[in-house]
């Protein structure tokens, strides 16, 4: 399969390394096809999304990448547009559907910015109920698609990434899964592409990729398409975990993945 990579972030949000290095890290790899896909700004939260006055310079640069790698890589410009983001403009070759934050009772509260932060919202928001949590969650993933248009569904079980074993919540319970596939429903319906996402793992969060296997099998029993991702905020991560992935999806049921090659979304071999 193509050697492919969408999902990355750098300086200008909140990665770790330049577009450029990024870029040339994914080359020396053997990458193919490669994207930088930055966060979309964020007014609630500065930190969360890319710098003030960041966005036209990071399509710039992308520009000039893609001039420079042009016959030897193909170097893709995406975003990662947040739920409470301003909406994107129509310049960017894909884009990423996430949700970061849940709002509730005038406050957005973020899911994934910290495990303390994430055990203190369940206590003082949801009173001690972390499935509520899960299920605000996971409502306004089903709805994501009402308010942008969007290719891939970022990281889906998100809620999880501090729940490693079910520490903190039980993702057996029926109500929890009822609110995971009832989001699950509605994005296979919108053709979605769901990636498989090693970035929790890379950054010492999770054992396994998002989402949980037991939500691969039931994405493939539905037919939809899935791509691999690192969601890497620094270069050495950009191709983390993607053998163990390929293992995965592969004992799920998948024998094909989703690349993006030649400005087409294309199924190829595992």
């Amino acid at each position: 399969m193509t050697r492919c990579s969408l999902h990355n972030h750098t300086v200008f949000a909140d990665g770790g390394d330049t577009a450029e290095a990024m870029a040339a890290a994914a080359f020396k790899m053997g990458c193919i096809s490669f994207g930088i896909s930055e966060h979309s700004p964020l007014p609630i939260d500065p930190s969360g999304g890319m710098k003030e006055g960041y966005t036209e310079i990071y399509i710039d640069t992308m520009r000039s990448l893609r001039k420079q790698y042009q016959g030897r890589m193909q170097v893709w410009c995406g975003i990662e547009q947040e739920l409470y983001s301003p909406l994107y403009e129509d310049v960017y070759d894909y884009v990423i559907g996430s949700v970061h934050y849940v709002y509730h009772d005038g406050m957005y509260v973020p899911v994934d910015r910290s495990r303390q932060e994430f055990v203190q919202a369940v206590e003082t928001v949801w009173h001690g109920d972390a499935i509520r949590f899960a299920e605000e969650f996971y409502r306004l993933t089903a709805e994501l698609p009402q308010v942008f248009a969007y290719d891939i569904a970022g990281h889906f079980d998100l809620i999880t990434k501090y729940n490693e074993d079910d520490c903190l919540f039980s993702t057996e319970n029926m109500r929890y899964r009822d609110a995971a596939m009832s989001a699950l429903t509605e994005l296979v319906k919108q053709d979605k592409i769901f990636e498989i996402n090693s970035g929790a793992i890379s950054r010492g969060h999770r054992k396994t990729p998002y989402p949980q296997p037991w939500i691969i099998r039931e994405l493939h029993a539905r037919g939809a398409r899935i791509i691999l991702s690192a969601d890497a905020h620094a270069a050495e991560n950009i191709f983390f975990g993607y053998e163990e992935m390929k293992e995965l999806v592969y004992s799920c049921g998948y024998r094909e993945v989703t690349v993006f090659r030649n400005g087409q979304w294309i199924q190829e071999e595992i």
